[in-house]
């Protein structure tokens, strides 16, 4: 029998329904924080901030990415434990 926790998180302020998170296995991914992390994000604007902040001197017809997708995939990364983003190839 394993030891799993069962504690019940609330996040009240996040989304117009409440979320319920429960953590009930041990082997599931911890990348679905990053639901949580980029509600908040959205919530309190910070990655399109600074985006905003941070001159984008690129070619406009050269472009794929926002300068705002990238920082947002760099940031959500890190936040996930993935400092060097391989892990974001062909995404």
């Amino acid at each position: 029998m394993t030891d799993t926790p069962t504690d019940c998180l609330l996040f009240p302020n996040l989304f117009h329904k409440p979320l319920h998170v429960r953590f009930s296995d041990q082997r599931l991914s911890s990348n679905g924080g990053l639901l949580l992390l980029k509600a908040r994000d959205r919530k309190l604007n910070l990655c399109a901030r600074l985006a905003a902040a941070i001159p984008d001197r690129r070619q406009a017809s050269k472009v794929n990415h926002s300068l705002l997708a990238q920082l947002q995939q760099r940031i959500y990364a890190l936040a996930a434990g993935y400092p060097d983003v391989n892990e974001a190839a062909g995404v």
